[in-house]
């Protein structure tokens, strides 16, 4: 061969050019594209295939770029010298660029190693290069020799005549030949010869070298077998690859490697490869056929996998799971009809096939509009297979996600039922509790939705326990934590799935979701940029920048790249549908209404169940007056709380456009109902039941229905509002402008509203109600001489001595109530039954805090509930439940629940009864109780129900919990929403004061100081401060000057409490402030016989027991024997003089108890100084008469299992009534001192040790709550 064609100086430049550009591309082509072997499937042989294929990466990218440097030398030989060196530049700044590149790519990953090796094989191509230039440089005489005297001294070539024409250039051709110095010329018949005997040696040592892999070829098999049957799987792979390779006929061998390489985890189109030579070889495999169309469908060939089941179909017709691979196939290609076909030929062939089931109803549902033959589908199947925890789990996913979560639950819960442990039916229970949650959440039952999440929360965690390592239980955790948890126990919940699955994408999407939620965009993108470059995840990226552009408030640019996301993730349903809302909402941010309801609509196209899209569609809508077109959107989600009052205002105003003959009420009647039964407002429910009544012309009813609501709550402005525009509506101007009055006096414009009352007085000089609407005004702006004088003047005009009730409201209006009670209390003697002065002087009683007082009439009020309106019962039993539970005793409480079960019973779900039953389980010692009333206040706060005094009581009872956070929060609420009354005000500051922030506290004091400033809380908060700040000595003689002032028995009384607080408070002046307090109880003691109970308590807090033990004695006649006993038998505790004062206890115990045989206190009081007297027997007999009767007495059951403990008698006994009280009453302190001492009895050391610490921990708790 000449080789001298090949030198670069005999090539025509712009053919050397253009292969350099050929081979660029390719190598470029081959480095960026996804799938890379593609480009070599054209290799005919096989072995040249497998060598393309099974080379290692690092060698395809050395020689690759070592053949590429390579022709670069020899394109740039005949250039400048300063060319060569700007090629190999360029060969490395390509090497770098393709690999950065490669990042960017599909499938593709950009690795450091492949650089290295990228410039290595530059380096070589380099040298190699270098080398062959020196034979094929002969241009002229001094570059010939010496670019070439080095390799002559190698090859042992000599000197020559002149070089060839053709190694000259063209000036040379004309230079005579006496002026050319010699020159030295290569051997060629040397080189020749060289390289012959080198090939020849070559092929020698690899013909010796197969025939020494052909005899062990058997060894390799045999090494395979042996590998795959211990389960080292990829070493079997590595053995029978290398026979395979050895001896490609054997296509059993390359059918097991080909299993081998699935099994094993390799990349699938390499199993896809294998498997399809071996079909090639032997189509009878149908083993490896069936498998083959499994790899197919994976790697998306589903062409492919379609001309394979059609093969196996010819000698399989019935079977089903080759007609569902093909309607799998089918659907993939967007052939749908022909894969209903499909699938339903596979449920005809094969009936048991449940996937089927579900991917028919998928279809026809989600691509065939066939809603009703899927729901017919899926219920076919759970008759077929009733029994099935699959089948019941496919129709309740199915009902999630197209129907309606109340179906979904009942089918899911037959699944547990079923398979109560099964990793499916609990990973279904917890994805639809997430989406209740969800959804009461985006109704605004915020209270439901944490419940919801904490009870799914643990049954995901007893499922984690049973299953470790299911990733998708795990996955659903980290996904409620990231909605309803902290991003704390996110990240913890995350950190785990981590360990168990380094590589999982939904892991780290969902991190990058909590980041979104929470504005962290950084972080975010952190977590998705550790994925790999897929068209999905590219999307998310897209999705991730356009969220930050819609934060910057760049709508334009985020809609762009929201298209862009939304154009690569087509494959990504759930993806598409939150890149169309956010869509809409850019849309809606530049007005561009019509772009917004195409966003949504598209968002509902690719998920029809969407609330989210079909309620920003119906927005939208209703912003472009499509009135219509929004009642229709609206109506699926009619059972959303949010949305069914919405949906009513839109019926009702839809229909005063329409004739009356053309007016459907029915829908709006239904939905009111619905409303009210679900509580959802019951301010707007009763506005809109009155606009509506008011629209069928019944403005009677729609005026009594408002009046109603209005005395139920009487400071609500809507519904004064309503009745003075139904007024004026009605032509009525009278009751119009007296309700315009009150609504202007409850919105806070008092002058405007006088004006129109008074007016309005004038002009109705005989309505007795706007004068009471114009006294209530005069009174609550404080304008008490103008009330006094109105009122003078109404008992003289209208005379109202002949009209009890209306005198009995003014009375109550002017806060006299004592004399409105006198007045009802009169109507009651003449008229006993009179429903009306019954409910008004029992609601008198109530407001004065004077339950036992209530109760009688409330029971008296009830016995007539035949006759009296449903609302009137309802009433009376709620307040009647609250009286009972106000009495302080557990047997009472269950009755007033009882009452309330008895409303719930009727239907009336009304919120006041859930108030009730708050108060109620609020009063209750019992821990569960108090978390069951913030459970209920929860709800109401939920549903914009929680009055001023519920999240007053929800902060009191978040305290007595232990959560001070919550407490605080309530509490700056109530603050913020209460002007009227300055107890929440009060209770605050004494909260700070505890607390030690003394700097709020003294701001908050100020404004005490200026909304009440004569109250006994203020001076006793103020004190308080002044002794935290260490003001003490100031503090004290503050409060001396004030009791010196004092003349009162119970105002002596209340600063001696003050002084002995401040001297528990005060380091510095403790004994002072408590001998200040003692001599203020002497005095209030001398005057009201109740204070001998504090004075004695203050001395023995002194440890005076003598002193306190005489004054107890001498003042024994004074005091009710119930308030004596139990004051002296705490003195017993002092030993001084134990015995004597025990004897003058017992005659004055004993005659007591004779006197009253029942009373508890007296009995508990004697039981405990048989105790002390070690009179045991006597002891535990007392306890148990007292138990019997009132088996809730906590006190003694707790005494009877210590005193139980102590004897080492009936020590079961003991613990059941200890166990008992915890359950029912929480763990206090005094029971887990009494479990305590109960276990040590057992011998139960560590339990006894662990109760002692739980009694000392919950006693800590409790005095800083206190």
């Amino acid at each position: 061969m000449n080789w001298k064609r090949l030198s670069p100086f005999a090539v025509p430049a712009t053919i050397r050019l253009g292969i350099v550009l050929g081979v660029g591309f390719v190598l470029t082509y081959v480095l960026l594209v996804s799938d890379p072997t593609r480009i070599f499937r054209w290799v005919p042989l096989r072995t040249g295939k497998e060598i393309v294929t099974k080379a290692p990466d690092w060698a395809q990218h050395f020689v690759a770029y070592l053949a590429f440097s390579f022709l670069l030398m020899w394109y740039g030989a005949a250039k400048a010298r300063w060319v060569v060196p700007c090629l190999i530049g360029l060969a490395g700044l390509h090497a770098v660029a393709t690999e950065y590149l490669q990042r960017f790519v599909p499938h593709r990953t950009s690795d450091v190693k492949d650089l290295v090796v990228n410039f290595v094989g530059i380096a070589m191509g380099t040298l190699l290069g270098r080398i062959a230039m020196w034979f094929f440089d002969t241009a002229s005489a001094d570059v010939a020799q010496v670019r070439v005297a080095r390799p002559l001294r190698v090859l042992a070539a000599t000197p020559s005549g002149a070089p060839p024409v053709c190694g000259l250039s063209r000036d040379a051709i004309f230079v005579a030949p006496g002026e050319l110095k010699p020159s030295r010329v290569l051997n060629y018949g040397f080189l020749g010869g060289l390289c012959v005997v080198t090939v020849t040696l070559l092929g020698t040592i690899h013909v010796v070298h197969g025939w020494q892999v052909q005899r062990h070829a058997g060894a390799l098999m045999e090494l395979g077998r042996k590998a795959q049957a211990t389960g080292d799987l990829k070493a079997a792979k590595d053995y029978i690859g290398r026979y395979v390779g050895l001896v490609p006929s054997d296509v059993h061998a390359r059918a097991d490697y080909g299993l081998l390489l699935d099994q094993v985890g390799a990349k699938k189109r390499q199993v896809f490869m294998v498997f399809e030579d071996v079909l090639r070889a032997d189509p009878t495999r149908e083993d490896i056929r069936r498998r083959q169309i499994e790899v197919a469908m994976e790697t998306g060939r589903h062409l492919d996998a379609l001309a394979h089941v059609r093969f196996l179909r010819q000698s399989y017709p019935t079977d089903g799971k080759l007609d569902d691979q093909a309607g799998q196939c089918f659907e993939e290609l967007a052939e749908f009809n022909d894969a209903l076909k499909a699938y339903e030929s596979a449920l005809a062939h094969q009936p048991d096939l449940l996937d089927t089931y579900r991917r028919t109803a998928w279809l026809c549902q989600t691509r065939l509009d066939r809603t009703e033959r899927a729901r017919s589908l899926l219920d076919s199947m759970v008759e077929r297979f009733p029994k099935s925890p699959t089948a019941w789990l496919t129709r309740g996913r199915f009902r999630k996600e197209f129907g309606s979560l109340e179906e979904a639950q009942g089918d899911i819960d037959r699944a547990l039922l079923l398979d109560p442990l099964g990793a499916e039916p609990q990973l279904a229970a917890a994805q639809l509790a997430d989406d209740r949650a969800l959804a009461a959440r985006a109704s605004g039952r915020n209270a439901q939705a944490r419940q919801i999440a904490a009870d799914s929360r643990q049954r995901l965690q007893r499922a984690v326990e049973q299953h470790p390592d299911h990733i998708d239980l795990r996955l659903q955790l980290v996904q409620l934590e990231t909605h309803f948890g902290s991003p704390a126990d996110a990240q913890k919940q995350f950190d785990q799935l981590l360990k168990l699955s380094p590589r999982d994408t939904r892991g780290y999407l969902l991190l990058a979701e909590m980041n979104l939620e929470q504005g962290r965009f950084d972080g975010a993108r952190k977590g998705i940029d550790k994925l790999p470059r897929t068209p999905a995840l590219d999307a998310w990226r897209l999705f991730l920048s356009g969220r930050e552009l819609m934060s910057q408030n760049e709508w334009a640019e985020a809609i762009v790249t929201f298209e862009e996301a939304r154009r690569i993730s087509t494959q990504t349903a759930g993806l598409s549908e939150r890149i169309d809302l956010a869509v809409a909402k850019c849309h809606a941010a530049v007005e561009n209404f019509e772009a917004e309801t195409a966003a949504y609509r598209r968002a509902l196209k690719s998920n029809s169940v969407s609330i989210p899209a079909r309620l920003g569609l119906a927005a939208c809508l209703l912003r472009q007056q499509k009135v219509a077109e929004a009642i229709a959107e609206f109506r699926p989600l009619g059972h959303l709380s949010q949305v069914r009052l919405q949906l009513v205002r839109l019926l009702i105003e839809r229909n005063t456009q329409l004739p009356e003959l053309a007016r459907e009420w029915s829908e709006v009647d239904r939905l009111l109902d619905q409303s009210k039964q679900e509580q959802d407002d019951p301010v707007t429910e009763t506005l809109l039941r009155a606009e509506s009544l008011e629209a069928r012309n019944q403005r009677e009813s729609a005026r009594q229905l408002l009046e109603e609501a209005l005395a139920m709550n009487r400071d609500c402005i809507e519904f004064a509002l309503a009745l003075s525009r139904l007024a004026e509506r009605s032509g009525d101007t009278q009751q119009g402008n007296r309700w315009k009055g009150h609504t202007l006096s409850l919105r806070g414009d008092p002058v405007q509203a006088e004006t129109l009352l008074r007016q309005t007085c004038e002009q109705h000089p005989g309505d007795v109600q706007a004068a009471i609407a114009l006294l209530q005004h005069l009174v609550r702006h404080d304008q008490r001489d103008a009330a006094n004088a109105l009122f003078s003047s109404m008992m003289q005009r209208l005379k109202l001595r002949e009209r009890p009730s209306e005198l009995a409201q003014c009375h109550v209006v002017l806060g006299q109530e004592d004399a409105a009670v006198a007045i009802y209390r009169q109507v009651l003697v003449t008229l006993p039954n009179d429903s009306v002065a019954l409910r008004a002087l029992a609601e008198l009683h109530l407001h004065q805090n004077q339950r036992s007082a209530a109760t009688p009439l409330l029971s008296k009020l009830l016995e007539a509930e035949a006759t009296l309106p449903p609302s009137e019962v309802h009433w009376a039993r709620r307040q009647l439940a609250i009286a009972l539970a106000g009495q302080g005793d557990s047997g009472q409480r269950q009755k007033g629940l009882t009452l309330l079960d008895r409303n719930e019973q009727e239907g009336a779900k009304n919120p006041e009864d859930r108030r009730a039953r708050a108060i109620i389980l609020g009063a209750s010692p019992r821990r569960a109780d108090q978390q069951a009333a913030v459970k209920l206040l929860g709800e109401l706060a939920d549903r914009k129900q929680l009055l001023v005094n519920d999240r007053w009581l929800m902060a009191r009872l978040f305290e007595r919990l232990g959560q001070v956070e919550e407490a605080d929060a309530q509490s700056r609420q109530v603050l913020a929403e209460s002007t009227i009354t300055t107890e929440p005000l009060a209770e605050f500051i004494s909260s700070l004061i505890r607390r030690g922030q003394l700097t709020e506290a003294g701001e908050r004091l100020d404004e005490l100081r200026r909304r009440d400033p004569n109250s006994f809380a203020t001076l006793a908060l103020d004190l308080q401060w002044q002794v935290a700040r260490g003001e003490s000595v100031a503090a004290r003689k503050r409060l001396e000057v004030v009791a010196t002032s004092a003349k009162e028995v119970d105002r002596i009384g209340q600063l001696a409490g003050l002084a002995e607080s401040l001297g528990r408070q005060s380091s510095s002046s403790a004994s002072e402030f408590t001998t200040l307090a003692e001599r203020l109880y002497r005095q209030s003691a001398a005057g009201e016989p109740r204070f001998v109970v504090e004075l004695v308590r203050c001395l023995s807090a002194q440890g005076k027991s003598n002193e306190a033990f005489a004054v107890c004695l001498g003042e024994w006649s004074r005091l009710p024997a119930e308030s004596a006993a139990p004051l002296a038998i705490s003195l017993l505790a002092f030993p001084e003089e134990r015995v004597e004062r025990m004897q003058q206890l017992e005659a004055r115990l004993l005659k007591a108890v004779e006197q009253q045989p029942r009373s508890l206190v007296l009995l508990t009081s004697l039981a405990e100084l048989r105790g002390w007297q070690e009179r045991y027997a006597d002891s535990e007999e007392l306890y148990r008469r007292v138990l019997g009767l009132d088996r809730e007495n906590a006190v003694a059951a707790n005494r009877l299992a210590w005193l139980l403990a102590m004897r080492q008698h009936d020590l079961d006994d003991a613990q059941a009534i200890i166990e008992k009280l915890i359950e029912r009453f929480g763990p206090t302190p005094s029971l887990l001192d009494t479990r305590g001492c109960v276990f040590l009895t057992l011998r139960r050391t560590s339990a006894a040790q662990q109760a002692f610490a739980q009694a000392h921990e919950e006693g800590s708790k409790r005095s800083s709550l206190a």
